[in-house]
Parts: structure tokens; C-alpha cells; sequence
């Protein structure tokens, strides 16, 4: 396998690679917000806490499979 097809348009997939980095550092303080400012519904109310506990199974596996887990550095690449 080749680092760099000369055949791939590798620009659009970099754009949302970029957009969605961008988008990550504001929708993760705006969730932290939102669930400070309705902490007593968040605690009451079972929903909210599958989908935070979904969010941080999320962050968790990306952290580890970036981080520690990598047999391949598929991830080193994808990330450079």
C-alpha cells in the first residue's frame, strides 16, 4: 500500500477531517454546559445518563484506540 495515491483527492476528506475537529472543541463545552446547567434533571432522568456514558464509551475508545492500541499506526497516519 502506497502513503500517497497519486489517483486519491485526499483535500476534501482533510476539510472534514478539519471541520470536524473544529466542531468537537465546541460541541464537547457546550454539552459540559448544558449538563452543569440541568444537573438535577440530568441525575433524576435515566436518558441523559445513557447518552453521557454513550459520549465518554466514545471519547474512551478513540483515546484508545489512537493512543495505545495500534498495530498498524493506521491512526499515527490518519492523524498526521
Amino acid at each position: 500500500m502506497l502513503d500517497e495515491p497519486k489517483g486519491f483527492a485526499s483535500t476534501p476528506l482533510d476539510w472534514m477531517v478539519s471541520v470536524l475537529e473544529v466542531s468537537v472543541l465546541i460541541a464537547v463545552p457546550l454539552m459540559i454546559a448544558f449538563a452543569a446547567w440541568n444537573w438535577r434533571r440530568v441525575l433524576t432522568d435515566r436518558r441523559y445518563s445513557v447518552g453521557v456514558c454513550v459520549f465518554v464509551a466514545g471519547v474512551l475508545a478513540i483515546v484508545i484506540l489512537s493512543a495505545v492500541y495500534d498495530p498498524g499506526r493506521v491512526w499515527h497516519w490518519f492523524w498526521d
